[in-house]
């Protein structure tokens, strides 16, 4: 497709046409701001993730997933983050 032929579609199907030039700066500034605060907050939540899933809670990462609503995979990656940190 051209991007008249885009345009169109877009048009025809209701998509609204938001003016990137002017939003993009304060998109961007959020984004950052955003990526920022996850950045602080990892550690935390991976050290969460550690210790629900050792002693005395032995949660599994099943349980500590559907509490997150994420999958098991990304529970232990994040969990193996921790561990790592923490020298274990």
């Amino acid at each position: 497709m051209t991007a008249e032929e885009r345009i169109a579609a877009a048009e025809k199907a209701g998509v609204r046409r938001l003016d990137a030039p002017e939003r993009l700066p304060s998109l961007s500034t959020t984004v950052s701001v955003a990526a920022a605060r996850r950045k602080a907050a990892m550690p935390f939540l991976a050290d969460a993730a550690l210790v629900l899933a050792e002693e005395p809670y032995n949660w599994s990462t099943d349980r500590i997933g559907k509490l997150g609503n994420v999958t098991p995979k990304y529970v232990r990656d994040v969990k193996n983050r921790a561990a790592k940190r923490h020298g274990h």
